[in-house]
């Protein structure tokens, strides 16, 4: 029997450039491969639901990029090679930096942004692959598994799954061929569960490579819940939990404890707590800006990132000795 992520597949369709884009990945992948580049895949922004086949109507999320492409720079600055799955027109890496109305007074701080974009670029450090919608997105995510597991054998690559996934969706069978029509009154619509593709990801699709997934909530109590049961359910490696309210100054890493004797921290400290039950137990690692680091323009993706390299750097040489 098939199980929900095949039966996603089977009855979707790929993006008309899907072929294409597969084959420039698959060329960058070995390129990389063959100069020995550590590689990560970093997915960014929010994904679309659509409600029609022609689409006017979609469903959405606030999701415009901000954490992907912020962490997308710190890789490379790091010396990665990124494949970068973005939502189309999200926010860029580098290109964030000049919002028009304060492009004058970011000029000065520029010049290292700058740098790190030309170094990007001449060594086609950076694959940049746009989506729209949650299915385009599940594709590509997909493609880029699968050829990074086939290709990245020598340094296995991260996976960093900063994306806002819809939960939700309508199977292309029960869509609307054309606009919906206002003049018949109300509109009613059934939504179905999207697969969760961290099964098929640690399973069949990358089941060498680093993973780290992102769990965003607004109640607090729930935070560390979902996350330790993500991990128990999936086996992947890390967590980045963090609240709505408090997001761009906070965030928790939550990783299985059977992985932290394995592991480095960036910073050197120890997990500051531990959450167990009969089966499964974790380590919880707050990142917290202070209010001098926000003065100075820190981000919280530099502290995140930062931890993340650490730890896949840890992961490689576990994998590979």
């Amino acid at each position: 029997m098939a199980s929900d992520w095949e039966i996603f597949y089977k009855q979707t369709f790929p993006p008309l450039e899907f072929d294409n884009v597969c084959e420039r990945l698959r060329r960058w992948c070995q390129y990389h491969a063959a100069h020995k580049h550590k590689v990560a895949l970093v997915t960014s922004g929010g994904t679309t639901v659509p409600l029609e086949r022609n689409t006017v109507r979609f469903l959405d999320n606030f999701s415009v990029g901000t954490r992907g492409a912020a962490s997308c720079e710190q890789f490379l600055q790091l010396g990665y090679a990124v494949v970068f799955v973005h939502r189309e027109a999200s926010v860029l890496p580098f290109a964030r930096h000049l919002h028009p109305a304060r492009v004058l007074d970011a000029l000065a701080g520029l010049r290292p942004l700058v740098r790190c974009y030309r170094k990007a670029v001449l060594g086609d450090m950076l694959l940049a692959i746009p989506f729209s919608s949650l299915t385009s997105y599940l594709w590509y995510l997909r493609a880029v598994c699968e050829c990074l597991e086939q290709e990245t054998r020598h340094a296995p690559a991260a996976l960093y799954l900063a994306a806002a996934v819809a939960d939700y969706y309508i199977p292309e069978e029960k869509l609307s061929e054309h606009k919906l029509e206002s003049c018949t009154g109300p509109l009613s619509i059934e939504l179905e569960l999207v697969p969760k593709m961290l099964l098929p990801m640690m399973n069949v699709w990358s089941p060498s490579l680093y993973v780290v997934s992102f769990k965003l909530e607004t109640d607090v109590t729930k935070l560390l819940t979902k996350a330790k049961a993500a991990l128990h359910k999936y086996g992947h490696h890390l967590v980045v939990g963090n609240l709505l309210q408090t997001r761009r100054e906070q965030v928790t890493l939550v990783e299985p404890s059977s992985l932290c004797n394995k592991i480095h921290s960036a910073s050197g400290e120890k997990s500051l707590s531990t959450s167990t039950t009969d089966e499964f137990s974790v380590e919880t690692h707050i990142l917290q800006l202070s209010d001098d680091n926000r003065s100075a323009g820190l981000e919280i993706e530099e502290r995140i990132v930062m931890e993340i390299c650490s730890r896949h750097e840890s992961f490689i040489k576990n994998r590979c000795s």
